[in-house]
């Protein structure tokens, strides 16, 4: 089951998924997410990844990217929202997310040009072999730049967190475990 994050749903479930993906970003140095942009600049296109590691190791298979990443952005006034697919290693089908195009962020390079936030929660198997169900809460983020020879350039990461309940007769909260992919990525289609 897919539900996209939304600001304005008034559904507990997206507040708690809400404050867990606050936290989840404050807790890897993010700080304060910037506002969306208005307008925003152009940063649709495909991306191809040129590095990539992963963090963490948890008991279930994390989303992944595969050698490209496409940001579909819409094409309304503002430009503000983008769309993108990664992969389900699980269900081997492709797993749309979609969020927010921001202002960049003080932190960011003085050679940002925009940054992205995209959020989605899910519930499916563990893993292909291990039925057992998981929440997991996706977050992808980063920053897009231009860099000295005028490429686009997007960092970012995509973390992967269970935020599932812990099993009947466990007596205390199980952590959330979560995997992250760092990965860089330069324009090469818009």
């Amino acid at each position: 089951m897919y539900r996209p994050s939304t600001s304005h749903g008034t559904s507990p479930r997206i507040g708690i998924v809400s404050i867990l993906a606050a936290s989840l970003a404050l807790a890897v140095g993010c700080g304060e997410t910037p506002p969306p942009c208005d307008p925003c600049p152009s940063i649709g296109g495909t991306y191809v990844i040129e590095t990539a590691s992963t963090t963490g190791e948890c008991d279930f298979t994390p989303m992944l990217i595969d050698g490209s990443l496409v940001l579909a952005q819409e094409p309304d006034d503002r430009g503000s929202e983008v769309l993108t697919h990664i992969t389900d290693p699980v269900t081997v089908k492709q797993f749309f997310i979609s969020g927010d195009v921001l202002e960049p962020a003080s932190r960011d390079p003085d050679d940002a040009i925009a940054g992205l936030a995209m959020n989605a929660e899910t519930v499916r198997q563990a893993t292909q072999l291990e039925p057992r169900l998981v929440t997991l809460l996706i977050h992808l983020g980063g920053t897009i730049q231009e860099d000295e020879e005028g490429e686009i350039r997007l960092s970012g990461s995509l973390t992967t967190t269970d935020i599932s309940s812990p099993p009947p007769g466990a007596e205390e909260m199980i952590a959330s475990c979560n995997v992250t992919v760092s990965f860089s990525a330069v324009l090469v289609d818009d």
